[in-house]
């Protein structure tokens, strides 16, 4: 019997830090050239479950918060424990500016308060923009939550 590689389950890798979600994010959104948003989703072992991206979206806070509550609604009516443990996302708008906006802080805090009603990590989300990334987590004063679990 015949063994290709090609067809071999390969185990994921862990997404463990910021600087590997931004290479995910970077490959999804030509690195913040394409405007989309981009929901990753993560095991307990941080390995890949899903990547969802919405392309020609505004971007904007209120596409994010319609693609997780989409996801969450989704993972809240399974039966048992759902695999999903840790969520990132990025934003990608090309030619605006990089910073965060005030809407986008206001739709930080509900999708915390969202994923943590559910068990699940928000770990980040970054806005893209033209080749450079901001986390709008540490803009809203979160602690770092890489490196806990």
């Amino acid at each position: 019997m015949a063994n290709c590689s090609a067809h071999r389950q390969r185990p994921a890798v862990p997404v463990r830090t910021p600087e590997e979600a931004l290479e995910v994010l970077s490959l999804a959104t030509d690195t913040g050239r394409d405007r989309v948003v981009a929901l990753a989703c993560l095991d307990r072992g941080r390995r890949p479950l899903a990547l969802f991206i919405v392309e020609d979206s505004d971007a904007g806070p209120a596409e994010v918060l319609v693609a997780a509550d989409a996801l969450l609604d989704a993972t809240a009516e399974r039966d048992g424990p759902s695999p999903l443990a840790a969520v990132f996302l990025a934003t990608s708008r090309p030619g605006q500016a990089v910073e965060p906006t005030a809407a986008d802080l206001g739709a930080w805090d509900r999708l915390d308060r969202r994923c943590r009603s559910q068990g699940i990590t928000l770990l980040d989300w970054f806005v893209l923009v033209d080749g450079v990334a901001v986390s709008v987590a540490t803009r809203a004063g979160t602690q770092d939550r890489w490196s806990v679990g």
